[in-house]
């Protein structure tokens, strides 16, 4: 069977899946044996349990729901337009015409180290960051 891009992203959205359910799997595990212990009894252990499974399962979802946000944020990114970077914004929209994709919000980070990256959950909640050193850098 051929793979195909769609395919891919599947597989990949399924094993995130999985690796996040194992977080919070590892996280009630230890939260048992760490309650059973502190406190020297199964009920302990359990209620432990599931606070633990609670503060997993409510961090996965804050991080799904905002993790490129956080990303942006600890990365000093400052969102940019047609008028302050038309070039960018022409590469990053020609682009997305290409892969068929929403044209995602566009950022810059002040820094000299030549850099770019994209985050987001999907095509709809995407974003692109480049540095200004990647920018000024036309051989890199």
């Amino acid at each position: 069977m051929a793979t195909t891009f769609y395919s891919e992203i599947a597989a990949n959205r399924r094993n995130s899946f999985f690796l996040a359910l194992m977080v919070v799997a590892l996280l009630g595990l230890l939260g048992f044996a760490i309650g059973y212990a502190i406190i020297g009894s199964a009920a302990g252990g359990v209620f432990v349990l599931g606070l633990a499974i609670a503060v997993g399962a409510l961090s996965g979802l804050t991080t799904y729901a905002a993790g490129d946000k956080l990303v942006l944020a600890v990365s000093d990114a400052r969102p940019v337009d047609d008028s302050m970077a038309p070039q960018l914004m022409n590469v990053v929209r020609e682009m997305a015409t290409a892969a068929n994709v929403p044209m995602p919000a566009v950022y810059v980070i002040d820094d000299t180290a030549p850099n770019a990256f994209a985050t987001g959950r999907d095509p709809a909640h995407a974003s692109v960051a480049i540095t200004t050193g990647r920018l000024a850098c036309a051989s890199c």
